[in-house]
């Protein structure tokens, strides 16, 4: 059992990383600019502000389009206001308040009876409302807000837009956390396709949706596809210097080093969870979560290659370092335990693999409930090893 704990963060927040990806130069223009324009055409210049700073300051995002707001209402400019509560909504996004985000977009909808049917407003609303819903993980109401933004695209002539390719990424992702690999592959090879001809392999955007597509390729067991994908995604890995993108290179290398192990290839993964190990520090730290879920998942290699003492000892180590500091309701622990647990089974010390098997049920159970999956699965395993253990004192 791998924890997989990174891997999703590229998935359902990478929109809003592209969104501030922009050049400084863009805002420094626009802020000379805006002081001697007016009308709609400063409501459009601060709503552009206000996209700018999303991921550089959500603050002076809000505040621009609220001065976007305000304007719009004075003038009055009914795109304008559909626009600016689109923008607040965003911000919202950006500080993972979904919440009070669709309230925003709530409210744009309700003022977008002026706007003709198609317009493109309509199509930046529906999309990153669908991003909202993924937030909320109602999946299915984002897949449907998803598909909404795509047709306004689509009678736009915007199919091989970088926004259809956000969009393309957000279905897929609504697919992949509804376990629609198939689904979520399809969707995602659109993304990366549509990225490609518009940024090229080495743009954190392709690289993102590249990695997306490998991790839905592995939950269908299509283990070498998958590993093309995370290794194009690499490639790109050099153009991403600065800081904010190392936990992603981080989350690919780790997402690779499991394919590998799918495959059996336990060398090539366990240097692959070493680098992903060396890039998590780099953000993080010698000591934090993402490099602690790194390291479980590489003892879990080193237990099937046959390295069980040495996948022990990062094991005793982890779980002195989640008993001082899980704070996710206390199962990340459980994880490590089923590991401890599966190293201890190919030792052939079947009593003590149990006693850690039913501490890694009791806190699922403790915690999620007996009968959630977690807990499931565990279960099985104490009662599949148990079974050996009376058969072996049967024969003997």
């Amino acid at each position: 059992m791998i924890i997989k704990k990174v891997a999703l963060v590229l998935m359902l927040f990478g929109t809003l990383l592209y969104s501030g990806e922009k050049n400084e130069n863009d805002i420094t223009e626009l802020e000379r600019i805006i002081k001697i324009v007016s009308g709609s055409d400063r409501v459009d210049m601060l709503n552009n502000l206000s996209k700018l700073y999303l991921t550089k300051s959500v603050e002076k995002s809000i505040k621009y389009a609220n001065l976007a707001l305000d304007l719009s209402r004075e003038i009055p400019y009914p795109k304008g206001i559909v626009s600016s509560q689109i923008r607040i909504g965003c911000s919202f996004l950006a500080m993972k308040k979904p919440d009070e985000s669709i309230a925003y977009f709530k409210k744009a909808l309700g003022n977008s009876s002026k706007l003709k049917k198609y317009d493109l407003v309509l199509s930046d609303l529906w999309w990153h409302y669908g991003e909202a819903e993924n937030q909320l993980k109602n999946y299915k109401k984002a897949i449907k807000n998803f598909k909404y933004a795509f047709k306004i695209n689509k009678k736009n002539n915007r199919n091989c837009h970088s926004d259809t390719s956000e969009i393309q990424n957000g279905i897929g992702t609504a697919y992949y956390c509804l376990k629609k690999f198939r689904k979520a592959i399809k969707h995602f090879k659109k993304a990366v396709n549509i990225a490609k001809s518009t940024y090229g392999n080495g743009h954190f955007s392709t690289i993102q949706k590249y990695n997306n597509l490998g991790l839905a390729l592995s939950y269908k067991k299509k283990y070498r596809l998958a590993e093309a994908s995370f290794r194009t995604a690499l490639k790109g890995k050099l153009e991403l210097a600065n800081n904010k993108y190392i936990p992603h290179i981080s989350s690919i290398y780790d997402n690779l080093a499991w394919s590998l192990f799918r495959q059996k290839r336990f060398q090539d993964a366990l240097d692959n969870y070493d680098q992903a190990i060396v890039y998590s520090k780099k953000r993080f730290g010698e000591e934090s979560f993402n490099v602690a879920f790194i390291l479980n998942n590489k003892a879990r290699v080193l237990i099937e290659f046959g390295r069980v003492d040495e996948a022990l000892d990062i094991l005793l180590n982890l779980q002195t370092f989640f008993q001082e500091n899980d704070n996710e309701n206390g199962v990340n622990i459980a994880h490590v335990w089923i590991t401890i647990g599966l190293a201890y089974e190919k030792k052939t010390k079947n009593k003590k693999a149990i006693s850690f098997y039913s501490k890694a049920f009791k806190r699922f159970s403790t915690k999620l409930g007996p009968d959630s999956p977690d807990s499931t699965k565990v279960m099985d395993r104490i009662k599949k090893l148990m079974m050996n253990v009376i058969f072996k004192r049967y024969k003997n």
